[in-house]
């Protein structure tokens, strides 16, 4: 036997114990070079053990120690650990990416994945059936503010918002539009999930983008089947009326296919975690504000990582720079209902601010 061979015994025998008191015992009774020999291990290894034992006088005193260093200098302050799991307790549903980049952590993404997970505040996940085709490179033959996709969001939904909703007589449904090839959105919202409703915000829209310089000819809106949008036996609804009068080109997706406005839902998702799940709002004048800001920023600020981790903006002014004017990303949130004086071609809209006025 050689002197490797008291290592591979301790790798592969599960009585550790018996070994390492049974070097011991002959330590103490015939010293350590004697004990080495007997056990074809190192004087070293046995001073080890004889010394624990000693030290302790008992079995703990034979378990394996740690070998984790006991100071990290690039380990995570516990002042910034503890505000990572007070932030994630926060905003539960926000992942790694999502926490740092918004509350600016200085530890990395992986470090407060490691975080999360040692804290137990780690969602699970619904198990995928099947896999969402990846459509990436497909939206990238989209020109910018070419083609939009249409949808309604219930607000009625989220618990938090609700509280406020009834409380202070906020709005029942957001009407969202959303540009594929930036990520751009805006949004409106309505007491009512209607023709009449979508098409005072198809209105809105429209008409801010041709004010900004969008050619409309060029344009197509996109949305589901639901009856807010599709015309029936008596003609077009008022929504289709109203893309028609502006000359702009309609699309439905086929029946059973709802993940072709995945867009669009993916954004609602993002906005009910970002705003309605982490804002408390006090009144109308509160909400709209609060909607407005967020609104902006993400248009103009948020970078997306799914495209590059650049904002609207930036992928705007890479793909047509000084096509368009300054604010054609900018149309403040409305509600809907408030748009009762209607104008020869159309329903009056409210001039928006300007990002000067916004910011300043």
């Amino acid at each position: 036997m050689t002197c490797g061979y008291y290592r591979t015994t301790m790798k592969k025998s599960q009585a550790k114990f018996g070994l390492r008191i049974a070097i011991v015992k002959h330590a103490l009774k015939h010293g350590v070079s004697a004990a080495a020999r007997e056990y074809n291990t190192t004087r070293k290894t046995v001073r080890k053990w004889r010394d624990r034992w000693l030290e302790k006088n008992s079995l703990a005193a034979l378990e394996d120690r740690s070998r984790a260093p006991h100071h990290i200098p690039h380990k995570t302050p516990p002042a910034t650990e503890r505000r990572i799991v007070a932030i994630r307790k926060r905003f539960p549903r926000w992942g790694p990416e999502r926490l740092k980049m918004h509350f600016d952590l200085t530890p990395s993404v992986s470090a407060v994945a490691r975080i999360i997970r040692q804290h137990k505040l780690v969602r699970k996940r619904l198990k995928k059936w099947k896999r969402k085709r990846d459509l990436r490179q497909e939206k990238k033959r989209w020109k910018p503010l070419e083609k939009w996709q249409v949808d309604v969001k219930y607000l009625t939904d989220i618990p938090r918002y609700v509280r406020a909703m009834y409380t202070h007589k906020l709005p029942r449904y957001q009407y969202t539009a959303r540009d594929v090839r930036t990520g751009a959105q805006f949004f409106a919202y309505g007491d009512a999930c209607d023709s009449h409703t979508a098409s005072l915000f198809a209105n809105v829209v429209l008409s801010h983008l041709k004010k900004s310089g969008v050619k409309l000819k060029r344009l197509k809106v996109q949305t589901d089947n639901g009856s807010e949008f599709v015309g029936g036996m008596d003609g077009p609804s008022a929504f289709e009326d109203v893309l028609a009068s502006f000359r702009v080109r309609r699309l439905r997706i086929p029946p059973g296919r709802s993940t072709w406005q995945s867009d669009v839902e993916t954004v609602h998702r993002t906005i009910e975690d970002e705003l309605y799940d982490a804002e408390d709002f006090n009144d109308e004048s509160d909400f709209l504000g609060k909607t407005h800001t967020y609104q902006v920023y993400y248009n103009y600020c948020r970078p997306n990582r799914w495209r590059g981790r650049k904002s609207p903006k930036e992928i705007l002014d890479e793909l047509a720079p000084k096509r368009y004017t300054d604010d054609v990303l900018h149309l403040p949130p409305v509600r809907l209902e408030s748009l009762t004086r209607q104008l020869p071609g159309g329903y009056h809209v409210p001039t928006s601010p300007s990002l000067f006025e916004f910011f300043t």
